[in-house]
């Protein structure tokens, strides 16, 4: 399994951790560093990268339900905001796009602002269009991830584990594994909805 874009780690990076020489490996390395990345952004309720092929940002679009004054993008930081428009119909054409005075975004925590009070009320009345996530990953993300990898490849007997979903707790034992520094990083990039 190749590599995916969006790993928080290079296959690199893990061998140096790992103090591994050879290639042999390489193929169930990078298998472990796309698990670790998965189970990094499980525990973290969030995605870090959203790269194209070239490793540049890709524009993402997003439909948010109305009702409140702010809203939680999926990919932050953002480096751009493209577009947002607020429709109750949801047709979303260009008499619905709102003027860049009318919010603002903290770039750093993903948060949209709509300046004159709340959002339309409406299931997915809001749309958004906008580049964000990291190009490069935050150097004590991409240790987390490294340990997390470097865990998988020395427990042959947690593999098998892995495979299970997030949703009944495998996430949770791994990040019970993990250093009590990994779990501190990875509670600094948890994303809280709300």
């Amino acid at each position: 399994m190749p590599l995916n874009m969006n790993a928080l780690t290079t296959v690199a990076n893990l061998k140096r951790y790992l103090d591994i020489e050879d290639n042999s490996h390489d193929s169930l390395l990078e298998e472990l560093i796309n698990r670790a990345t998965l189970v990094i952004e499980s525990l973290c309720n969030r995605k870090f990268k959203n790269l194209n092929s070239n490793g540049e940002l890709q524009t993402v679009t997003e439909y948010h339900d109305g009702g409140t004054s702010s809203i939680r993008l999926k990919y932050y930081p953002v480096s751009e905001i493209v577009a947002v428009y607020e429709d109750p119909g949801r047709e979303f054409g260009a008499d619905t796009l709102l003027d860049s005075s009318e919010y603002t975004v903290d770039e750093e925590s993903g948060i949209l602002k709509f300046d004159a009070g709340n959002f339309i009320r409406g299931n997915k009345t809001i749309k958004v269009v906008y580049k964000g996530g990291y190009t490069t990953s935050p150097y004590d993300l991409e240790q987390v991830c490294i340990e997390l990898a470097g865990i998988l490849f020395k427990s042959t007997d947690t593999l098998g584990t892995s495979s299970k979903s997030f949703a009944d707790g495998s996430a949770a034992f791994y990040e019970n594994r993990l250093s009590l520094i990994s779990r501190e990083v990875i509670e600094r990039y948890r994303r809280i909805d709300h």
